[in-house]
């Protein structure tokens, strides 16, 4: 049962992940290449973009997104359960190399690359309806009945813009089918992913009643972690892509408005991903039951994930952000920090209480001298790197 557990999770994390990259990437690339429409354009086009971000994020998202979803193909394989699961995980297994070769041989590779296509997409639609009846049997009715309707809509588009040649919208023709069937993949995907992620790591009671399962308390560290170091690390590249910016001196959002295209994507990235993560972590604390005051600070958290995913978004299209943005970000940031300095001296952990304490000081007298609008690098700096260490502290158990 417990190596079952530990398949359950591998399946539903490597599938979160391929999920996350590919629309993450996709939407990058979209964003880099003006001239790329939603809809009316093949997907395969940003392969061969004349914008090199858009190419690199493309082709670089198929393929990790595709190595990804072959390692849940396989994980799905060799978990054994009956023989749907071993046609799925076989069917999964191709669809990821299909994802992956997408990106190798794009689109200006002529007929191998139009069938690479084709057998992603249908292998990818193969897969979900295999698990639909898995789910089915396993009395998930609902996930089950929601997916074939997705798969039967997809099929009636593809009647009403092909066979019948007649747009919708913004959707048209072939493309539009392939953008269509694209974001229900997308979707189906994400729910089994997290449906796989609920079975691999069931809450588990603690003697009082409360707690969750060690592998759900794990990946929300690391999802704390995770969100601390793509923002820092982007915001770092930033900084280093853009000599006239200065830290403590320039404001920090600045870089998102930045004329030079790749410190503008840097930092647009950075707040995309840190903000993708930060409402995982968030949320997920929010569910522990760890008690009032962390479940608020987990509130918080998702608040501010939700901000920067604006923001990077803002950043990425029209090119302008409100300044009180960043404001808002930092005053939940610190209203987070408050409640797990109560928490812990409640539970009486000293020590860190007495840290985070002097790092509230710290960033409270910062953003007082600072004010609204100038620069704030000391407390965003110092914020993040206390998620970093929250998300430790929940690996860790503490």
């Amino acid at each position: 049962m417990e190596l079952m557990k530990e398949r359950n999770l591998l399946i539903g994390a490597s599938a979160l992940s391929a999920t996350v990259v590919f629309a993450l990437c996709w939407f990058i690339a979209a964003m880099s290449d003006t001239a790329w429409i939603f809809g009316a354009n093949y997907l395969s086009d940003l392969g061969v973009s004349d914008y090199e971000y858009a190419r690199m994020f493309f082709n670089g998202g198929c393929l990790i997104a595709g190595i990804l979803f072959a390692i849940c193909g396989a994980a799905i394989l060799t978990s054994k359960r009956n023989k749907l699961d071993a046609v799925a995980g076989v069917v999964a297994v191709a669809a990821g190399v299909s994802i992956a070769l997408i990106g190798v041989f794009t689109s200006d590779s002529g007929s191998l690359h139009l069938y690479i296509a084709y057998a992603a997409f249908g292998a990818g639609m193969v897969c979900l309806l295999l698990l639909a009846m898995r789910d089915w049997s396993d009395e998930m009715r609902k996930l089950a009945t929601f997916a074939f309707m997705s798969v039967s809509f997809v099929a009636a588009l593809y009647y009403v813009l092909v066979h019948e040649g007649t747009d919708i919208g913004f959707l048209s023709g072939m493309p539009g089918v392939e953008t269509a069937a694209a974001v229900v993949l997308l979707l189906l995907f994400f729910l089994q992913s997290a449906k796989f992620m609920y079975r691999g790591g069931v809450k588990r009671a603690t003697p009082n009643g409360k707690g969750i399962a060690e592998r759900h308390r794990v990946a929300l560290g690391f999802a704390g972690i995770l969100s601390a170091l793509m923002f820092l690390s982007f915001w770092l590249f930033a900084m280093l892509s853009d000599p006239s910016w200065a830290f403590n001196v320039d404001p920090v959002y600045m870089l998102g408005l930045s004329s030079a295209e790749d410190v503008k994507l840097y930092f647009s990235i950075g707040c995309l991903a840190g903000g993708a993560f930060a409402i995982m972590y968030g949320a997920g604390v929010t569910t522990m039951q760890r008690g009032y005051l962390r479940s608020s600070a987990g509130v918080f958290v998702t608040i501010i994930g939700i901000i920067l995913l604006i923001a990077g978004i803002l950043f990425l299209t029209t090119g302008e952000v409100s300044e009180c943005m960043e404001t808002v970000a930092l005053i939940f940031g610190v209203a987070a920090l408050i409640c797990i300095i109560i928490s812990d001296w409640k539970k009486e952990k000293m020590l860190t209480a007495a840290f985070y304490l002097f790092m509230l000081v710290i960033v409270g007298t910062h953003m007082l001298i600072s004010g609204p609008g100038s620069d704030v690098s000391v407390s965003v700096l110092a914020l993040f790197a206390l998620l970093g260490v929250e998300g430790v502290r929940l690996i860790a158990g503490k």
